[in-house]
């Protein structure tokens, strides 16, 4: 993914960062230039005819690239659409998103109609974490560079990108400020209770866990109080449980021999209520090679693992959670291992996952 930027003269936009930066743009996704359109056809006119770029004002994009920064990088799946920045211009529909592995970038044809035509170019192409982010800065600093060359004074996009470069520039800034945007909380504008959150779960978990885990938790409504104060402590609680009360790693390494212990029968649920006798053969030998001694008449009565206990709530919600062995029983929680972490906005981090 790149840009190509053609830097027009002094437009007549009523705004100063509009103004200087009027440029012809051509974006290349997958080695194609996703900015072709087919401008709409006018009566009297011929065919319609074909740009191989747009001309717009690149401040708005850059804007909204640098303001969704963390939001784009922190959370997982969480898509960045160019449109939604584009202030009344016509660009293509480029859609970005980052799931912790890979970067992918997409440019689906789209229709302005009749009056500014068709994108009809689509693309996509799957790069590096760091080779989006080298793409889209580059974009940005040159935009605030032309600001600068203009003289520009006071506007949103410097300051935001100022503060977005030297939160990258450290390690733990920077994966706070990801951690922020993976609960759609701005970093730079957090209140002292979310800073604690996302403190005590960088005590929890680490690194690519940690922003799995704040993502799921984010939910149709940004970092819930409630949810968040309740996971935190399921999570130490099912570490304070011996490790003998949970078996879930084994279960990795026994699922190829659960699978052909006893093949399942048409319609044959094993973990189903009342009486089963086929269902309950299959489950008691599936019990009885997990738990290496025979499930005798408790098995027949509870169909469950002894090696599991029944948790006291119910399942943790967003980013973990614990199944249910029986139809209609109680929840189980598996005991849960990560590493630690310490940080505060505005403290130097000391290790963990926010550690510098």
């Amino acid at each position: 993914m790149r840009f190509e930027i053609d830097w027009h003269g002094t437009a007549s936009n009523a705004v100063a960062e509009e103004r200087e930066t009027v440029a012809d743009l051509r974006v290349f996704i997958g080695e194609r230039n996703v900015c072709e359109y087919e401008e709409s056809a006018r009566s009297g006119a011929g065919g319609p005819e074909r740009a191989d770029h747009v001309a717009v004002s690149l401040y708005p994009l850059a804007e909204e690239i640098a303001f969704s920064w963390w939001r784009l990088f922190g959370g997982r799946d969480d898509e960045l659409r160019l449109v939604d920045g584009r202030c009344g211009y016509a660009v293509p529909d480029i859609r970005m998103t980052f799931d912790g592995a890979g970067f992918d970038a997409v440019c689906r044809p789209y229709d302005y109609g009749t009056e500014a035509g068709r994108f009809f170019q689509g693309s996509s192409e799957r790069l590096s974490g760091e080779e989006a982010e080298r793409a889209l800065a580059d974009f940005v600093d040159r935009v605030v560079e032309r600001l600068d060359e203009k003289r520009v004074e006071d506007c949103g996009l410097r300051s935001r990108w100022r503060r977005v470069r030297e939160s990258r520039g450290t390690a733990g800034e920077a994966a706070f400020c990801e951690a922020a945007g993976a609960l759609s909380i701005d970093p730079y504008d957090i209140a002292d209770s979310d800073a604690g959150f996302i403190e005590g779960m960088g005590a929890l978990f680490t690194g690519e866990p940690l922003m799995e885990l704040l993502s799921g938790l984010r939910g149709p409504r940004p970092a819930r109080p409630a949810l968040r104060h309740e996971t935190p402590e399921r999570i130490r609680e099912a570490e304070r449980r011996p490790r003998h009360k949970s078996r879930l790693p084994a279960l990795v390494d026994l699922r190829e021999a659960l699978a052909n212990t006893r093949r399942p029968g048409p319609g044959e649920r094993p973990w189903a209520r009342g009486p089963s006798p086929p269902g309950h053969r299959r489950g008691e030998s599936i019990q009885r090679h997990v738990s290496g001694r025979p499930s005798g008449r408790t098995g027949l009565r509870r169909r469950r693992f002894h090696s599991f206990r029944p948790s006291r709530r119910g399942p943790v919600r967003g980013g973990l959670r614990a199944g249910s062995p029986a139809r209609g029983g109680p929840p189980h929680e598996p005991a849960l291992r990560s590493g630690t972490g310490d940080r505060r906005c505005g403290r130097q981090p000391s290790g963990g996952a926010f550690g510098g």
